[in-house]
């Protein structure tokens, strides 16, 4: 036997190395992947600690004002969907 016999074929080695870069692929996609969605949650959690601040704020500004301002607007828009259900109602 001499060494030309003993090496895989020229297509086989090619195709071994195109799985090989593959794999590389889909792991370093995999990563990429699982950084960007880390970085999604972590803007998410910022953006609700600064709502939270925002709300605390206006309570604490307004502490006797904004319960009734709430209650108001809730009822405004509760008479609203009334008056499209009778509406919606009497139409039919």
């Amino acid at each position: 036997m001499n060494s030309a016999d003993i090496r895989p074929p020229k297509t086989a080695l090619a195709r071994s190395t195109i799985e090989q870069m593959e794999i590389y692929l889909h792991v370093k996609n995999t990563r990429k992947f699982r950084k960007s969605r880390g970085q999604g949650i972590a803007e998410y959690g910022a953006m609700l600690a600064f709502v939270c601040v925002l709300v605390a704020l206006a309570f604490s500004f307004a502490p006797g004002r904004l319960l009734p301002a709430v209650s108001e607007a809730y009822g405004a828009v509760v008479s609203q969907l009334n008056d499209l259900t009778n509406t919606a109602s009497s139409g039919s």
